[in-house]
Parts: structure tokens; sequence; C-alpha cells
């Protein structure tokens, strides 16, 4: 399996697409500012899990969006839209 960071499309016709969806993170301010988190890739038509609007003191997933003018290069990517990824097989 792969995991390509802003495409919707496998490399080529020898991947299978697993799912689309959009990268993401725990937060990097407030409590969790200190702590590492991983980026992943989230299903776009992911569920929510029955009573977690209840605070659990545990991270929560946000999306990691492109910033202009930094490291990146606009275009192709937009500025402060959420980034797309998908996931492959073979």
């Amino acid at each position: 399996m792969i995991m390509i960071p802003a495409k919707l499309t496998c490399p080529d016709s020898s991947w299978t697409l697993e799912y689309t969806g959009f990268i993401m993170s725990a937060a990097s301010w407030g409590e969790y500012r200190n702590y590492r988190s991983m980026y992943e890739c989230v299903d776009r038509g992911a569920e929510g899990v029955p009573g977690s609007q209840d605070n659990m003191n545990g991270a929560t997933f946000h999306y990691a969006s492109a910033y202009c003018n930094t490291f990146l290069h606009c275009p192709p990517y937009e500025n402060q839209i959420a980034l797309s990824c998908v996931v492959c097989s073979k």
C-alpha cells in the first residue's frame, strides 16, 4: 500500500484505488503544541463514532493545508486549502 499526498489518482493502472481523502493530523497548538503527530490520509467518507462529541482529553484530527510563499509553490497548491490524498494498493 502507498499513500500519496496532494493527489486523487494512483500512479498507473497497475495500482488499485482504495480511497481518496484528506491529509490530517493532531492539532499543533494548545495543549498538543509540543507533541509530534503523524500525518494520516483520512477517508473522505469517514464517519464519526457515537459519543465522539464528548471530551475524552485526547488529540483530535485537523486538516493539513498548504501555505503559499513558504516552501510550497502556488499553483499547483492553493493557499490554506485542505490537502487531498489517495491510498493505493498492489
